[in-house]
């Protein structure tokens, strides 16, 4: 059986169609499908509209409201679930095995999610990079059972156990699995298309994340 994969999303088209291909091209059975929190993004939208993947248009709701949609109970069931913002990919060097991987973890421990590290040792030279590093230092402090660290983890990639034991969004308790299994935040890496960033930028709900505007 699939397991379900939710992307949430919001202009940012670029990286949309990127962590798709990552998640096809990693040859995990996934069933995909889109939310999208209030897209007004003119060269996204032909993009979802012709999308061969479900995509459930919410409004202008922040990303966490996704465990308040009713909709969110229809595509899940009773099955761990997967949910992850769109800019996001699987490190080149992350094992075929990292949902299995993350499976394991979210079965042995009474956590709220599993998910994958953040990559950081391939980041460019830039200001940004370096207060992503500072930032995530704290999320590899604390050793966790089989390859993993105990951290928070806010909506990059992880898997969520059934909806019967947790009903609504938290950061905590949850894991981080180490190297290999890693993720790349792509807006660390550099814009992909400037005028879809500062569009992005400009349109963001507040709160919705502390690099918007280059990091704490």
């Amino acid at each position: 059986m699939k397991t379900p994969c939710i992307i949430i999303m919001r202009d940012r088209i670029s990286h949309l169609r990127l962590c798709i291909a990552s998640l096809e091209e990693s040859g995990a059975e996934l069933d995909i499908h889109i939310v999208d929190h209030g897209t007004t993004w003119e060269e996204a939208l032909p993009f979802l509209n012709g999308s061969r993947y479900p995509v459930h248009f919410c409004g202008d709701q922040p990303p966490r409201s996704l465990w308040e949609w009713p909709g969110l109970a229809e595509i899940v069931g009773d099955r761990p679930y997967l949910v992850t913002d769109p800019d996001v990919v699987l490190d080149p060097d992350c094992p075929d095995d990292w949902l299995s991987q993350l499976a394991d973890h979210l079965t042995h421990g009474a956590l709220v999610k599993a998910g994958l590290g953040l990559r950081l040792d391939d980041l460019p030279p830039t200001p940004l990079a370096a207060k992503a590093r500072e930032w995530e230092q704290y999320f590899w402090a604390e050793r966790a059972p089989e390859q993993a660290w105990r951290a928070p983890v806010d909506t990059t990639l992880a898997l969520y156990p059934p909806l019967s034991r947790q009903s609504g969004f938290a950061l905590s308790p949850a894991v981080r699995l180490d190297a290999p299994y890693l993720l790349r935040h792509l807006p660390w890496y550099g814009d992909l298309d400037p005028g879809e960033t500062a569009y992005y930028r400009a349109h963001a709900l507040p709160g919705t994340s502390h690099w918007i505007n280059g990091g704490w």
